[in-house]
């Protein structure tokens, strides 16, 4: 398992025999950065305003070889149709995600850690990790909507 330490990007690229490259540590800088994930294009965005010259297509193809190397994580859930990419910090994290706005707002503690060591004991299946991630509306939005019902 990959241990990602903030602020020592290039010793670790480089004990998973992959380059140092000023747009690789420029990303995971932009990452350690971050309170939630974001899409490749949030990432591209934040580079250019950062005066970093990269194609979109090179922002992409680095998260990709990020995520296959466990530095950071490719989550399941979109945002638009797009994945969603967050630091590898060894934090378990679980998120409740909007579907009006597109909010996550992470869980605390895990409700299928106890659900995990069960299936280990059950059927020797040595569980490796997992992804929670649980839509619905939050509060702003649900209200939103209950007002365009209640005006029909």
């Amino acid at each position: 398992m990959v241990t990602v330490v903030p602020g020592n990007y290039g010793e670790q690229l480089k004990k998973l025999g992959l380059k140092s490259t000023k747009h690789r540590l420029s990303i995971l800088k932009i990452m350690e950065n971050l309170d939630s994930p974001v899409t490749a294009d949030e990432v591209y965005m934040m580079m250019e305003k950062d005066k970093t010259s990269i194609s979109i297509s090179t922002v992409y193809r680095i998260l990709e070889l990020l995520a296959k190397n466990n530095i950071i994580i490719k989550m399941n859930v979109t945002q638009n149709g797009k994945a969603l990419f967050v630091l590898n910090g060894n934090v378990h994290r679980h998120y409740l995600i909007c579907l009006g706005c597109h909010k996550m707002t992470p869980i605390d503690g895990c409700p299928i850690a106890d659900y995990e060591k069960k299936l280990k004991e059950n059927t020797d299946f040595y569980v490796t990790g997992h992804h929670l991630e649980i839509y619905g509306y939050c509060s702003k939005c649900k209200k939103s909507i209950e007002n365009k019902a209640n005006k029909k």
